[in-house]
């Protein structure tokens, strides 16, 4: 009886002092997505935010862009794609913005060439 009593405190006193864990976003830097067989990738530039307590902070106020440096031009996430030409180099096919509000997290890139597809958003 009196060693479940000793364990029951010490379980207690570890459950207590183990530091609360939660997710962390750090801003979004560029990548290089490539496809499996290495002959595509994108490269994906995310949108400008000046730190996530200011991009928080104005998604809570209804400011938009939210998070956004001021007097900052065509500041949205991009996408540049590019294709492995007959000499091994990478010649640029395509940029555009992609359809994600500051950066996938996640990107796909088909073994054609023909796909690329963005999950979710950052944050």
């Amino acid at each position: 009886m009196r060693m479940a009593s000793i364990a029951r405190v010490i379980l207690l006193v570890l459950l207590y002092s183990c530091p609360a864990l939660a997710d962390s976003w750090p801003l979004p830097k560029p990548t290089k997505i490539y496809s499996a067989n290495k002959q595509y990738y994108i490269e994906v530039i995310p949108r400008k935010l000046e730190s996530q307590l200011k991009f928080f902070d104005d998604k809570v106020k209804g400011i938009e862009p939210a998070g956004s440096p001021t007097g900052l031009k065509d500041n949205y996430c991009k996408g540049i794609f590019f294709k492995r030409n007959v000499n091994g180099d990478y010649e640029k096919v395509w940029e555009q913005p992609l359809s994600n509000e500051v950066s996938p997290v996640a990107v796909l890139v088909s073994d054609r060439g023909e796909y690329v597809i963005t999950f979710d958003n950052w944050h």
